[in-house]
């Protein structure tokens, strides 16, 4: 109300000052003038509203310009979620490729070793060989059950008989861990597999040809897995746990003397992966970096198909020119928080030769609004010039 006061009074100030003007025209002329005096100032008044009706529809188109862009972001995000989460090749083929054609839709560099992919190996740590075998009385033992290579136990065949009651030279030795584990059930710090392989180093010295162990106690576990990840040295002989089930269905009479046949092949599980590298070139002098770190789970699903969902609508809103004072490295790599492979090689092995001022790493999230609230929080971290801040 205020403004249509003031507007009003702008109006009639002008109208008097034309007045004025009039009083020095002749009869004619002023009859003329207060004849169309009304239709004056009516186009006054529109001449003086049209700014404030001009700045009232730019608002408004910004809006649903807004609101546009917006309910594109939900969309392609949905879609890539789609996508992505669906079952897929085990090899990581076919989402790489569809983030690919995202990348190159979008009108990214390609900044791999081949196009946007650096391929590497990956080390998935130590894997009991199918060649591994424990006869027992001419039985062949389950490996699923009755027994388990240790990850740091020699590759070697070894035949012989042994009795679980006496250790024998140039024979097979068998160590009960009942004795071991009852002395150390309230020290924090036991660790049964550093203990077995003082045991290995004293029985390979003696003459053992391997070592059998086992865990004869009903009431302390021993927790005794293979452990894929263990980089120890290996031994001179090799190391096989008994289970429960394979000590009471194949070493139920410990006086007697069995034919023992056992190969053991322990190797290093190796697979080629890749990390996915954009770039976009805006020619600034600050660098920042963009990643994502996702993987396939074990039937075949991205593990984080929000995040790369995130990552590509980042990247197709600043190759629209958005925070144009900096170039970016759009990074997927290879792996997870816990095992971030792809990170730890591309630092090592960098496919640009410039470096990034900054990194920002998108998390996991799975969540629509997640996503979304992610890409805006990113954005929204620029300042009033319009500049994504690059520093550390």
């Amino acid at each position: 109300m205020a403004g249509s006061y003031e507007i009003g009074n702008r109006i009639d100030s002008f109208i008097v000052n034309i007045c004025k003007a009039l009083t020095k025209c002749n009869w004619q002329q002023l009859t003329f003038a207060l004849v169309n005096m009304a239709s004056m100032k009516k186009i006054l008044i529109v001449l003086l509203l049209f700014p404030l009706l001009t700045y009232s529809q730019s608002k408004r188109k910004k809006r649903l310009a807004e609101a546009k862009a917006h309910a594109e972001l939900v969309q392609n995000l949905q879609l890539h979620v789609q996508y992505l989460s669906r079952m897929q090749s085990a090899t990581n083929g076919y989402d790489r490729q569809y983030i690919i054609q995202q990348y190159r839709q979008i009108g990214l560099e390609p900044k791999g070793t081949n196009g946007f992919i650096q391929e590497f190996e990956i080390n998935e740590g130590r894997q009991v060989d199918a060649n591994t075998i424990l006869k027992v009385d001419d039985q062949l033992l389950d490996p699923a059950t009755a027994y388990i290579p240790l990850a740091f136990s020699a590759s070697k065949s070894v035949k012989g008989s042994a009795s679980m009651a006496l250790n024998e030279y140039k024979q097979p030795w068998f160590k009960d861990l009942r004795d071991l584990l009852e002395e150390n059930k309230d020290n924090p710090q036991f660790d049964v597999e550093a203990s077995i392989k003082k045991e290995v180093t004293t029985a390979a010295a003696k003459g053992a040809t391997a070592l059998f162990v086992y865990n004869s106690s009903a009431i302390i576990a021993d927790h005794i897995q293979f452990n894929r990840y263990d980089q120890s040295l290996t031994v001179k002989i090799p190391v096989i746990y008994i289970t429960k089930e394979g000590l009471k269905k194949h070493f139920s009479d410990h006086s007697a003397t069995l034919p023992i046949e056992l190969n053991t092949s322990i190797s290093t599980k190796s697979r080629k992966a890749g990390n996915l590298i954009g770039f976009i070139n805006n020619h600034a002098a600050a660098n920042v970096l963009l990643s994502v770190s996702a993987s396939r789970t074990e039937n075949g699903i991205v593990d984080n198909a929000g995040g790369v969902a995130a990552l590509i609508e980042l990247a197709r809103i600043l190759k629209k020119g958005a925070f144009a004072t900096n170039n970016y490295f759009i990074i997927n790599f290879y792996g997870t928080d816990q095992e971030p492979a792809g990170s730890k090689y591309w630092f090592a092995h960098p496919t640009i030769a410039i470096t990034p001022g900054r990194h920002i790493e998108i998390g996991h999230t799975a969540a629509e609004k997640d996503m979304t609230a992610l890409v805006y929080e990113v954005i929204g971290s620029g300042d009033k010039k319009g500049e994504l801040d690059s520093r550390d």
